[in-house]
C-alpha cells in the first residue's frame, strides 16, 4: 500500500460491506483501508475470542477455533476500485473430520469470489 492509504472509519460503509458480504457475529470488520492511488480496497475481517463455528465439512456446530488461515479472496470491483478480503479464517478441529479450515459464506462455492494464491 502507498503513502495515500487511508483506513476508512465511516460507520455506514462499514454496515454497507457488512450487509453486502453477509457478516454476521462471531465476525466483524477490523478495519477497511481506502488506497485511491492503487485502485484499491481492502476489507479486513476476524472473528471474536472464543467464538464457535462449524465445520466446513460435516457442519457439526459448536467448534472452537484452533489457529488461523490467513486468507484473501478478490471481490467484484467496488465501483473502479478492486476489491480485496483478507481474513484470518478459523482452523476448527472436528471430532469427525479432523482440523478444518472454516469457509465464509462469500467463499463458499458459486459465491462469485476468488481466492487469491
Amino acid at each position: 500500500m502507498t503513502k495515500d492509504s487511508k483506513v476508512v472509519h465511516d460507520e455506514t460503509l462499514h454496515e454497507l460491506i457488512k450487509a453486502g458480504l453477509q457478516i454476521k457475529e462471531p465476525l466483524f470488520i477490523e478495519k477497511i483501508i481506502f488506497s485511491s492511488d492503487e485502485g484499491e480496497v481492502h476489507v479486513h475481517i476476524d472473528f471474536r475470542p472464543n467464538a464457535k463455528f462449524a465445520c466446513s465439512e460435516c457442519s457439526k456446530e459448536g467448534l472452537s477455533a484452533s489457529g488461523t488461515d490467513n486468507k484473501t479472496w478478490q471481490h467484484l470491483n467496488f465501483f473502479q476500485y478492486t476489491c480485496f478480503i483478507h481474513m484470518n479464517a478459523p482452523k476448527t478441529k472436528c471430532p469427525e473430520c479432523g482440523v478444518r479450515t472454516w469457509i465464509p459464506l462469500w467463499a463458499r462455492e458459486h459465491s462469485g469470489f476468488t481466492m487469491m494464491p
